[in-house]
């Protein structure tokens, strides 16, 4: 619901919120490396899965990265933000309703044994940016209460654009479509300038 979401509407001009989902993968330690070299403080928004084995219906890492806890330690002493991406990246929308806290719960004690910030915020990224009064629900009367969300985002989410004057991209959508990264991160920027303030 629009109430739980902060974004571009609250944010100065040229604030930027730079945010990335779905690992840690393979290349997490070395992007968070490069941010920090370039004093840039970033939110992961990691799937548990990815970290650890677990026993829920799974579509997000098959084998969890066989160094997740060091990455998520290096995430947090480059000093960015690690949050709460679920477990499998599954549309919690329309999962079990028993199985939403755990969707969370896995994730959220992972991030607390391996990767709290100095800050210790407590930030969710519903897989898909799928939300509903029925999840914050039951989330809220749970022991996931303390979790703030669902973060959306307001630039990076597509439809990715193929014309010429491209300003639009998902990075997902860029790599189905064949695009190069330079191609991707062209219109990322784009979109940027276009919109000028925001969560990326």
């Amino acid at each position: 619901q629009a109430e739980y979401y902060v974004g571009a509407s609250t944010m100065a001009p040229k604030q930027l919120a730079l945010t990335f989902d779905d690992g840690p993968a393979q290349r997490t330690s070395e992007l968070s490396t490069y941010l920090k070299s370039k004093n840039i403080r970033a939110t992961f928004f990691v799937n548990g899965a990815c970290i650890q084995a677990t026993s829920l219906p799974n579509d997000s890492c098959w084998t969890p990265l066989p160094n997740a806890a060091n990455v998520l330690a290096q995430l947090a002493a480059d000093g960015h933000l690690v949050a709460n991406h679920s477990t499998t990246h599954r549309n919690i929308t329309t999962i079990p309703t028993g199985q939403r806290v755990q969707e969370i719960a896995e994730t959220d004690a992972l991030i607390r044994s391996h990767g709290k910030t100095p800050w210790n915020r407590s930030l969710f990224r519903a897989p898909y940016g799928e939300w509903s009064a029925s999840v914050h629900a039951t989330l809220a009367g749970s022991t996931m209460s303390h979790y703030v969300g669902p973060i959306y985002w307001d630039i990076g989410g597509g439809p990715t654009d193929t014309s010429a004057n491209a300003s639009m991209a998902a990075d997902w959508e860029c790599w189905d479509l064949g695009l190069s990264v330079q191609q991707c991160g062209d219109r990322y920027r784009n979109e940027i300038n276009a919109i000028g303030r925001g969560i990326v």
